[in-house]
């Protein structure tokens, strides 16, 4: 089994927000936020209209962006652990926001290495060492010790690669294999 960090590939198409007041929201992410969810209004950046469109466009490290394509392949996978949240993309079809949802507490620190801040808060994880039995099952998931990325299992990875889709980059962070 192996465990990758999950990132946007910048050789497509990304994402911003129409209104930057909306980013607000986002400081919620890991909390559920369908009940009251208003499409958030977003935009591939003039700057960004040559590259290619992919059924992931690039947003922000920790929610990733599923295109219609994206959603149908992978909703049933991911809705126990998440919330899928529909944006309003200016000029493309609606693209969804996922926000994961299953936070694990299963970074074994111990065996990790970690960079910590003097009051011993992590900054900075340069080696990830999982506790096995709390993400064998896991297809995605983000840890409070790293709030900013969302890891993803060879599952995930297989569905993705097997379906031919892009927009995505895996970074293998672990794995139980010797």
């Amino acid at each position: 089994m192996k465990i990758y960090q999950l990132n946007n590939d910048f050789r497509y198409q990304i994402l911003m927000t129409k209104n930057g007041s909306d980013l607000y929201i986002l400081k919620r992410l890991g909390c559920p936020l369908t009940n009251g969810w208003e499409k958030l209004e977003v935009y591939v950046p003039a700057s960004r209209k040559d590259r290619p469109s992919s059924d992931f466009p690039g947003f922000l490290p920790n929610a990733p962006v599923f295109g219609p394509k994206a959603k149908e392949i992978f909703q049933d996978v991911l809705e126990q652990y998440g919330e899928f949240l529909e944006l309003d993309v200016e000029g493309r079809d609606n693209c969804f926001l996922y926000n994961t949802l299953n936070n694990l507490t299963a970074l074994d620190e111990i065996n990790s290495d970690v960079i910590r801040f003097t009051d011993g808060r992590i900054m900075d994880i340069k080696k990830y060492v999982f506790v096995e039995e709390l993400v064998r099952d896991e297809i995605i998931f983000k840890i409070p010790e790293d709030p900013g990325s969302i890891f993803v299992s060879d599952e995930f990875v297989s569905i993705y690669k097997n379906n031919v889709l892009s927009g995505l980059v895996f970074k293998e962070v672990w794995s139980n294999e010797q």
